[in-house]
């Protein structure tokens, strides 16, 4: 049998500190599933306007909105949306006025590639990368 993995996105684990918004509220981000092998299912919850610059990911990701808006320069994105980004692809976007909310899913680890640097948040977070 194949892997099962159940748990709500509240339940999840933090990925390091929470941050506090300026409206007082817990932002941060957290992950479902097996750190260790995937897969890798990211719970992120941005404070309102926080602006994340443009970046791409090795890997394949879906992105699922739960709750606010994404503006993505040309386009605000809210609850309900799913958003394909093929791995290599640059993007940006900024969190929308009451922030936002959303499920980050990648088929396997991904590097982080921004402004020419590259970084492994696995290895980061103390883990074996692939």
């Amino acid at each position: 049998m194949g892997k099962v993995i159940i748990q709500h996105m509240d339940d999840a684990r933090l990925r390091g500190e929470p941050t506090v918004g300026s409206d007082g509220r817990k932002y941060g981000s957290r992950i479902v599933g097996d750190e260790q092998e995937g897969p890798w299912i990211y719970i992120n919850h941005l404070e309102p306007h926080r602006t994340v610059p443009p970046h791409s990911h090795t890997q394949d990701e879906t992105i699922f909105i739960v709750e606010g808006e994404l503006d993505l320069g040309n386009r605000v994105i809210g609850p309900g949306t799913v958003l394909y980004v093929e791995g290599g692809t640059e993007y940006g976007f900024t969190a929308g006025k009451d922030g936002v909310r959303f499920l980050n899913v990648r088929p396997g680890s991904a590097e982080f590639q921004m402004n020419g640097t590259t970084r492994d948040p696995r290895k980061e977070m103390g883990l074996k990368s692939d």
